[in-house]
């Protein structure tokens, strides 16, 4: 896990073909429950306990134009 960020609670699902088609399930605490979409989304979650690191404000210049 990299430093600074949360770690992720697990996603359990299953894929099975239902009327000929692959639908996705998600365990929940019920049971298996139908997704909404056939698509898994992680975001990335910041610890907040743990200070961002200073962003460099200069850049080097680029893009310069050598005599021809």
């Amino acid at each position: 896990m990299p430093a600074g960020y949360l770690a992720a609670d697990s996603i359990t699902f299953k894929l099975m073909q239902v009327g000929g088609e692959l639908t996705m399930f998600l365990r929940t605490d019920t049971g298996w429950q139908k997704a909404d979409e056939p698509t898994l989304r992680m975001y990335d979650a910041r610890n907040p306990d743990t200070p961002v690191p200073e962003v460099h404000k200069t850049f080097p210049q680029t893009g310069k134009f050598l005599p021809q």
